[in-house]
């Protein structure tokens, strides 16, 4: 289910057809930050860098130069350490960005300082989006003053600096079948978690328990992380909206709150950002809650059916709901109306 490497490819052509003429767009990856000594946070690529390249290592740079006769993708990473990759796993290294992901040339991210600044002289525009990494900003502005210095000399800085977002954002919009594909599946995944905490949700447990449930429960299906923090508020905590302490025992009666969603292969569920759902702590509302929406599904099915005229009830639904359309058949087949 995986992005193929044509379509990442497709995104870079497309990318530069729509780039001024001799400019040069230049996309840092990520970088690892330290969570405490010898220890990082889990690492997330940066969704920019990631949708022109389905790269995942950090510390990479991405540069396009249309028009280049001598190869118009370049990208630099880390180069290959066997002692490292004993501490941090393998590494794609140069030959490997060129083999595995399509690169024209690939060079080891420390040879940046000689190379860059000779790729980007002379060149009428600088794509870059500045404000995300300080110490990048004061790199690429390194070598655009390197250049400037030697102006006497002979030397072209170049004569703009645009930002890369204005034109990659738009199409980063619109979604192709590959990552609606994977999208969905991270909204499956996310709504089968929701679903296994609210079996697993009891008075006398504490929201953090509903948060590991929907931890394992993304994991199971091969997404590590979550999109964003998960909220798990119950009572009071479910009216603050950004609560993360989960931390609270949860009281019969209680109204529960959960808004959390899976990231899969780098992507976000398909349904916006954020998937939530909302149910009250006792036996006794959660049946009638379960009573009220089969019978709500039955009669807004039994209206579709009229208007278009179909014999065969339909059930248009969203992921969260579709595998509760059994259960909500079973019940209503044993409900009585009185």
């Amino acid at each position: 289910m995986k992005i193929s490497k044509s379509e990442f490819a497709a995104r870079r052509k497309r990318l530069m057809s729509e780039m001024a003429p001799n400019s040069v767009a230049i996309i840092p990856a990520a970088r690892e930050v330290t969570r405490s000594r010898d220890t990082e946070y889990p690492f997330r690529q940066n969704s920019d860098f990631f949708y022109l390249t389905g790269f995942q290592e950090p510390d990479g740079v991405l540069l396009l130069l249309p028009g280049r006769r001598q190869g118009q993708v370049l990208m630099f990473c880390r180069d290959r350490d066997p002692e490292r990759e004993l501490w941090d796993g393998y590494r794609q290294g140069p030959e490997g960005l060129v083999k595995n992901y399509g690169m024209n040339d690939a060079y080891p991210v420390g040879d940046m300082d000689d190379i860059v600044p000779g790729l980007i002289e002379g060149r009428s525009t600088v794509y870059y989006s500045m404000g995300h990494d300080d110490s990048f900003d004061r790199q690429v502005f390194g070598w655009i003053n390197q250049i400037r210095a030697k102006v006497r000399t002979g030397a072209k800085p170049p004569g703009d600096i645009s930002d890369l977002g204005v034109l990659l954002h738009e199409h980063r919009l619109i979604k192709s079948e590959a990552e609606v594909r994977v999208m969905q599946q991270a909204a499956d995944i996310s709504a089968e978690a929701h679903g296994r905490a609210m079996r697993e949700c009891r008075p006398g447990r504490y929201e953090y328990h509903l948060e590991s449930s929907i931890q394992q429960g993304f994991a199971e299906y091969g997404a590590r992380f979550p999109a964003y923090n998960s909220i798990v508020g119950s009572g009071k905590n479910a009216c603050c909206l950004h609560y993360t302490e989960n931390d609270a025992k949860m009281q019969d009666g209680d109204l529960v709150l959960i808004d959390a969603g899976c990231e899969f292969q780098g992507w976000r569920s398909i349904c916006e950002s954020a998937l939530s759902s909302a149910f009250c702590l006792s036996a006794f509302f959660l049946s009638v809650i379960e009573r009220r929406s089969a019978i709500m599904l039955l009669c807004l099915s039994y209206f579709i059916a009229i208007c278009t005229g179909q014999s065969r009830i339909l059930f248009y639904s969203c992921s969260i709901y579709e595998r509760k359309k059994r259960t909500f058949q079973e019940n209503f087949s044993k409900m009585s109306f009185s």
